[in-house]
């Protein structure tokens, strides 16, 4: 990531030194990209909330596939699976966020009857951080 900011930023100093065209800027900017992540990888992103498990996983798959089907062929079939496969979906990730946030207020509690000082730390989690 660093290496394409840094990539990037010479591009807009060599681009400031001499004029070009659209085209011609956008073939420089998509090099620069593309040798970066031949060189560096793409990074796998992962999800690391405790929720988000392997049922949670396969919920979301099950999901992406029943919207994939009703996106290639728009049948009444086709949305009523997917619109119950998002409702199935939605509940789970409900439950299984509350089940975590629930464990998480329990554990502040269990700390606040034994006087731990530091119960703000565990405290900051549930602010609101858009």
């Amino acid at each position: 990531m660093w290496a394409k900011l840094f990539l990037d930023s010479i591009l807009l100093l060599v681009l400031k030194k001499r004029p070009m065209k659209i085209c011609a800027k956008f073939e420089l900017n998509w090099s620069i990209t593309t040798a970066t992540e031949v060189v560096l990888g793409r990074m796998k992103t992962t999800r690391e909330e405790e929720w988000f498990d392997e049922e949670y996983r396969k919920a979301l798959d099950e999901r992406n596939q029943a919207r994939l089907a009703y996106l290639e062929e728009y049948k009444d079939t086709n949305r009523h699976l997917y619109t119950t496969e998002r409702s199935k979906w939605r509940k789970m990730a409900r439950k299984k966020k509350r089940e975590v946030e629930n464990a998480k207020i329990g554990k502040i509690e269990v700390l606040r009857e034994r006087n731990y000082t530091r119960l703000f730390r565990f405290l900051e989690e549930f602010r609101f951080s858009p």
